[in-house]
């Protein structure tokens, strides 16, 4: 039998979470898009479940002592919806471009954020080369 009192509820709740559940694994790969280096990736995408964690049981007593249930029940909705809504406004990050010269190299793009196996590379200095030897390595 389905109780047909919750039945827009219960399709609210099916909709949300599907959405939820299709935008929150892909939000690192959107923003190592932008340019993020992984570990900012990681620590704005693990904002979410933490604090998730974190304020659920406080938001759960503070609707049980002052007995407004939906009320912040709708205003933590509100606020989901507000933050995730601002996440298509994070411009993307500018780290330069490669500048090779007859001898050297600029490699202001990488900054640590290349798969180059060559240390050099990975920070921003300029690199005096007799040779091509190197950014052969550097995949950008």
């Amino acid at each position: 039998m389905i109780d047909c009192k919750l039945v827009t509820l219960k399709i609210y709740y099916f909709l949300f979470f599907g959405g939820i559940a299709c935008f929150v694994p892909y939000i690192s790969v959107y923003l190592r898009q932008l340019g993020l280096l992984p570990y900012q990736a990681g620590i704005i995408s693990g904002t979410y479940p933490f604090f998730t964690f974190l304020l659920k049981p406080i938001l759960g007593a503070a609707a049980d002592k002052f007995d407004r249930h939906k009320q912040i029940h709708m205003l933590c909705l509100f606020l989901t919806y507000c933050l995730m809504f601002c996440t298509m406004f994070v411009p993307p990050v500018n780290r330069g471009q490669l500048q090779i010269g007859n001898d050297c190299i600029s490699c202001e793009s990488c900054c640590g954020n290349s798969t180059t196996e060559h240390t050099l590379l990975r920070s921003p200095v300029l690199l005096l080369l007799g040779g091509d030897t190197i950014l052969q390595k550097c995949s950008f």
